[in-house]
């Protein structure tokens, strides 16, 4: 089988970017989210950024939607992870801001020394010799300090910077007198740090670090950073993006996480017509989440649902009404399809309005504003539920 057949193309949440990306080597996790959203917010100046050890190029695309301005460099070892990342710029149309260099991060040429405002690296995490290496030589590196160590990255990273430039990193909390250490050693002085944690009073897994060359020394802690509740549901942060107190978020991590294909559910498209659409990752799950109170419109979905059902046996998650599960089901049973691999959640439902009624106040309200319509939600809870 060529690379291209197990490449996937996702969507990455952040305007309309995609991402290219091959699930056999290494995807992009939390870590790279939380690294980005943590440097755009707290960045004094981005007029140009480095990223080492950029993988497919996820860290870049994002942080070219939150910072508005300035040109981004995307530093890659691995050649397919590097040109992944090449196809992930050209596909968004980002060549005017994006670029990748195919090397070591100790072979940055020396004109870009002295250059940066700003720097942002996940790291390997894993020592040279910690831990067992995965078999995957792409997932290795990516993982273990195989080509460049902790100590490297933040030479580099100091090299890159000009004076007061700032520097964002993630790692793992036990590495974190190393972290500090190795920092200070390069005149790079830990500002702001923050943890993450599972849950609310568990031990951090992760910390993201805001570091300062030749900053003063003062370290703020902000407050901890809890992905999960007590009950396993999901923080505010999550609830807020989602109307079904997280229910479906929860639904659809556990479905990809043990060996789920691809999940279908209703979203927006780009004339906020309700449509149902596959995901083949979490991420592209965003969508899905937030009420809709009109009826989506099904497409081919069922077809594309029996064919992979009846030829390539993916595992299949369908959410929608429950008349819309009911029909899904009864279709394949019409076709003599087995329905072992079809998960399905039906959520309450009331009676769906109809797609004209919500097409007629689209218009009404991109006329009273003048303007197109950019964001819509039908439970708006940023003042409480």
């Amino acid at each position: 089988m060529s690379d291209k057949a197990i490449e996937r193309i996702d969507e990455i949440g952040f305007g309309n970017l995609k991402l290219k990306q091959r699930p056999k080597e290494f995807c992009y996790g939390v870590d790279a989210v939380i690294l980005a959203d943590f440097a755009a917010k707290l960045c004094n100046k981005s007029k140009i950024v480095f990223d080492l050890g950029t993988g497919t190029g996820v860290i870049p695309l994002i942080l070219s939607h939150k910072l508005k301005e300035g040109s981004i460099v995307g530093v890659e070892i691995q050649k397919q992870s590097a040109n992944l990342a090449k196809e992930n710029v050209a596909i968004n149309n980002l060549e005017d801001k994006i670029k990748i260099l195919n090397c070591n991060i100790k072979d940055i040429p020396e004109k870009y020394f002295d250059t940066a405002n700003l720097v942002v690296s996940n790291p390997p995490y894993m020592p040279k010799h910690g831990a067992l290496k995965n078999t995957n030589s792409a997932k290795t590196i990516a993982r273990h300090e195989i080509e460049a160590d902790l100590k490297d990255f933040f030479q580099i990273a100091s090299r890159l910077l000009k004076d007061r430039g700032e520097l964002f990193m993630v790692h793992r909390p036990s590495r974190m007198v190393d972290l500090l250490a190795y920092a200070r050693e390069f005149r790079l002085e830990a500002k702001t740090m923050q943890l993450v944690c599972p849950k609310n009073g568990e031990v951090p897994n992760i910390v993201l670090i805001h570091f300062v060359k030749n900053g003063g020394k003062e370290l703020k802690l902000l407050k901890n950073l809890d992905v999960h509740k007590e009950d396993g549901g999901y923080t505010e942060d999550i609830l807020k993006k989602s109307s079904s107190g997280g229910a479906f978020w929860g639904i659809a991590e556990t479905f990809f996480d043990n060996g789920g294909g691809i999940c279908y559910g209703a979203k927006f498209n780009s004339n906020f017509q309700v449509i149902h659409s596959p995901a083949h990752s979490l991420i592209e799950c965003r969508d899905f989440r937030g009420s809709k109170y009109v009826q989506s419109n099904i497409g081919n979905c069922f077809k594309e649902i029996h064919d992979l059902l009846s030829k390539e046996g993916i595992k299949i998650l369908f959410t929608g009404t429950p008349c819309q599960v009911a029909a899904i089901k009864q279709y394949m049973i019409n076709k003599k399809v087995n329905l072992k691999n079809l998960y399905t959640v039906d959520i309450v439902c009331h009676g769906t309005p109809s797609p004209l009624v919500w097409a007629d106040f689209v218009n009404y309200l991109e006329k009273s504003h003048h303007s197109k319509l950019k964001v819509f939600s039908f439970r708006y809870k940023e003042h409480g539920w």
